[in-house]
């Protein structure tokens, strides 16, 4: 009995050490290593702007937040009335929605180009409304206003870069 509880203790510690290792060896990953957020892109920002149409089929892009200190994730993409947002699902527990919401600047890698972008909270109930309702149809999920999707999530509207003028998102 001793023999075997050693080795499920062996087996447990090398999940956590591997673990660990997969987080930390993340950091270091020119972009997101699915749902693990990772380090700046590595391919350089192409100059034309960002076409919110060509991200309406796309279930996922990535995004880079913090221009001191860049990380990426993953994240969903949904595009209402030719304007692209992101979601940030229980945003107050995370560190890149107040990084968004207090910079601005980020940067998109979708179809294999990087773009800058502009991102800007929405703040307008009828239009978070409508993004719920977006995001539960693209997604399958409940689209209720009032349900778990509303409750914690913040939307980013995504625009032109700095110097531009960003999509209205009040």
């Amino acid at each position: 009995m001793g023999r075997v509880l050693r080795f499920v203790a062996i087996g447990i510690g090398l999940v956590v050490v591997l673990g660990a290792a997969a987080i930390v060896g993340a950091r270091f990953h020119a972009g997101p290593l699915g749902p693990l957020p990772g380090g700046a892109f590595a391919e350089a920002t192409v100059p034309e702007p960002l076409d919110a149409t060509s991200l309406t089929e796309l279930d996922t892009v990535e995004i880079e937040v913090g221009v001191a200190d860049p990380r990426t994730r993953t994240t969903w993409v949904v595009v209402h009335e030719g304007v692209a947002y992101v979601p940030a699902g229980m945003a107050e527990s995370k560190v890149w929605p107040k990084q968004a919401e207090a910079d601005g600047r980020l940067r998109i890698r979708a179809g294999g180009k990087v773009h800058a972008v502009s991102a800007r909270r929405v703040y307008d109930e009828a239009t978070r409304a409508a993004l719920v309702e977006a995001v539960g149809r693209k997604y399958e999920l409940s689209g209720d206003p009032d349900g778990d999707l509303a409750k914690g999530t913040w939307f980013f509207a995504l625009g032109p870069p700095e110097g531009a003028a960003p999509p209205d998102a009040s």
